[in-house]
């Protein structure tokens, strides 16, 4: 089993719980698929205040930015559906759980100020 796989899909969850789910697909100002507006090469800004992507043509509208790849908000937009039984079946790079495991930390700090590292973090990006 993938443990970094199930940290990040309980990261999503927790996220989800406590109201503020993230999107990982449609522009948070526009509500257009950022995949239809997006050069997919690139990097997109995702704006943690609105919980969404910006797509290119919103960019301007950025409150609380991060750089984050095409790919990897693909990435986590799989795992937000992909159920425990079947997490393993993704499979990241070592420096794609690394920025992953980030964006979501920063993601959560954002919504939750006291938010400290959890302890788990080492054995789940390790693992």
């Amino acid at each position: 089993t993938n443990f970094s796989n199930i940290g990040l899909i309980f990261q999503i969850k927790m996220s989800e719980i406590l109201g503020f789910r993230p999107n990982f697909v449609n522009c948070g100002k526009c509500g257009k698929n950022v995949s239809m507006v997006t050069k997919t090469s690139s990097d997109l800004i995702y704006d943690f205040s609105i919980g969404a992507p910006l797509c290119s043509e919103c960019i301007l509208h950025q409150i609380k930015p991060y750089k984050i790849s095409f790919e990897n908000l693909m990435i986590l937009n799989k795992f937000e559906y992909v159920s425990l039984k079947n997490a393993h079946e993704i499979n990241l790079s070592p420096n794609q759980k690394i920025e992953l495991w980030k964006f979501l930390y920063h993601y959560l700090r954002y919504h939750i100020e006291e938010l400290k590292y959890f302890k788990t973090d080492k054995i789940f990006v390790e693992a």
